[in-house]
């Protein structure tokens, strides 16, 4: 049996010892997490854009169908999407349901969240860097 008796706090000669890595030690911890935080919203991003930029619609009369599952249907100026949302074209206005709306001058189209798409024959090029091209009632978009 040890004759010292045994101590509930640490000595001063301890106490008095400070690294400067303990002092920082909140700084690198918000670091490393920032990083992997960080490195994680890149590999999730990095997942999903493919998933969520690339898309092909057909066109079949007045209904485009798109591999990404949205489809619209169009009925004299105003076209129903299937997800709910309704878009009303009034001569080079159009009007969203959501409360979007565009207007179109000459080929271009200048939308309300500041996104621009000018056509150039069968090609959109939108200033969000988004291209679409139509071939044969085929829109491929990347």
């Amino acid at each position: 049996m040890d004759p010292r008796p045994k101590r509930e706090h640490a000595p001063e000669s301890v106490l008095h010892q400070v690294r400067p890595a303990s002092i920082l030690w909140p700084l690198n911890h918000w670091g490393r997490t920032m990083k992997r935080l960080l490195a994680l919203t890149f590999a999730v991003a990095a997942f999903h854009a493919p998933l969520a930029s690339a898309q092909t619609c057909q066109r079949f009369g007045n209904q485009v169908f798109c591999d990404n599952g949205v489809s619209s249907q169009r009925l004299g100026d105003t076209t129903y999407y299937n997800n709910g949302m309704t878009r009303q074209d009034l001569g080079n206005q159009s009007y969203y349901s959501n409360g979007a709306s565009s207007q179109r001058i000459g080929n271009t189209e200048f939308y309300s969240n500041g996104t621009t798409r000018q056509r150039l024959g069968n090609t959109d090029f939108y200033s969000n860097g988004r291209t679409c091209q139509t071939i044969n009632n085929v829109r491929y978009c990347n």
